[in-house]
């Protein structure tokens, strides 16, 4: 199988489909009978792969900023990824754009319809981006990947999709174990400013994160002697995050860190005494299995995905109530036996999540596509 896929989100600092996106690259070419990948990518910025320790057949780059990308797909429907890359079987849409392809299929990867939901004033540029093309981007591809029953579902009823054209195919988790020196942890949290005991969220910081609530919630633990660490890209919900604090009395118990490297990643879980993750709605929720696979205890929000991810090995709440997610934390930072049942419970949930079962299954997609 020659297959054509889009990696320009390796061109910015990895986040959520960025991780999907390059885990899913390196695992394709472990596969036994791996599919010859061709890779496309737009932007700024080339993604450099050999990072990854992959090397696909070959790798494009079409250096158009991403705006104006989109703009020539849409007025000219050119020029397709088959430009750059030669001829291909199977295209793969890894970032909620397809460009054009002629007489080419497509497999089509659907992460949420969050942004479907928000008045469209409310919304991003991208966002706005992803609105116009998404129908179209659905109705036109042979298979739709999700990466949970709850977007599968809500998918199907939207557009009335078939169940042989909804493929759900989970992510993995890369395990974050405890750095093995204890200097590197305190010398980490140190420069990070991290002060324990504290709790962790990681995530842009987006309106749908709901921090405001946790905000809210947190400001009782502040009293006891907690910290809070956001780690994350700041977005939208910041400016009102961070006034919020001040109008709380907490704004020295809180720690806005911005974009984390890995490293300092594996770092921050294994300082934290809770993960929180309050979010109004997830189409995977990915650092919550990466929390459980690192031995710390999880509080997330009953909603969208989260209860299919985290199962039992969570305190799950409403996300919309301050005092119910108060309570949680309070919880799963001072009760020592429920604390060791969510680390126990967590850490076999977050082992049952592999790459290398997301790429076997993707390449059995693709496999399907073409027969």
């Amino acid at each position: 199988m020659s297959i054509g896929i889009d990696v320009s989100v390796l061109g910015i600092a990895l986040e959520g489909i960025g991780r999907y996106t390059s885990r899913l690259l390196q695992e394709l070419g472990r596969l036994e009978d791996a599919p010859r990948l061709k890779a496309f990518s737009y932007g700024r910025n080339r993604p450099s792969l050999d990072a990854l320790g992959f090397h696909p057949e070959a790798h494009a780059h079409w250096g158009v900023p991403g705006k104006a990308a989109v703009l020539l797909w849409r007025c000219l429907r050119w020029p397709g990824p088959e430009r750059f890359i030669g001829p291909m079987e199977l295209f793969h849409a890894t970032n909620h754009v397809v460009p054009p392809l002629k007489g080419v299929p497509y497999v089509f990867t659907l992460y949420d319809l969050f942004f479907l939901k928000k008045e469209k004033r409310d919304c991003t540029w991208e966002e706005r981006r992803y609105r116009e093309g998404l129908s179209l981007a659905v109705a036109s591809a042979s298979r739709i990947i999700c990466l949970s029953e709850y977007v599968a579902d809500e998918a199907k009823e939207r557009w009335s999709l078939p169940e042989d054209r909804v493929d759900v195919i989970p992510g993995g988790v890369d395990e974050f174990s405890r750095p093995e020196d204890p200097n590197e942890i305190e010398e980490t949290l140190l420069r990070l400013g991290a002060r324990s005991p504290y709790l962790l969220h990681v995530g842009y910081q987006g309106v749908r994160k709901n921090l405001s609530r946790l905000v809210d919630a947190f400001a009782p633990l502040a009293k006891k002697g907690c910290h809070l660490v956001l780690a994350g890209r700041e977005g939208p919900a910041t400016p009102g995050l961070r006034a919020r604090c001040g109008e709380l009395d907490i704004s020295d118990r809180v720690r806005f860190l911005g974009y984390v490297d890995r490293e300092a990643l594996a770092c921050l879980y294994a300082g934290a005494a809770c993960f929180v993750f309050p979010s109004i709605e997830e189409g995977f929720g990915l650092p919550v299995l990466e929390a459980m696979s690192a031995g710390v205890p999880v509080v997330a929000s009953r909603r969208g995905s989260l209860p299919e991810v985290a199962g039992d090995a969570g305190l799950l709440v409403d996300c919309e109530d301050a005092d119910e997610l108060g309570w949680a934390m309070d919880r799963a930072v001072h009760e020592d036996v429920l604390r060791a049942e969510l680390i126990r419970k967590g850490r076999e949930r977050a082992a049952g999540y592999r790459w290398s079962e997301t790429a076997r299954k993707t390449a059995a997609c693709y496999k399907e596509c073409l027969s």
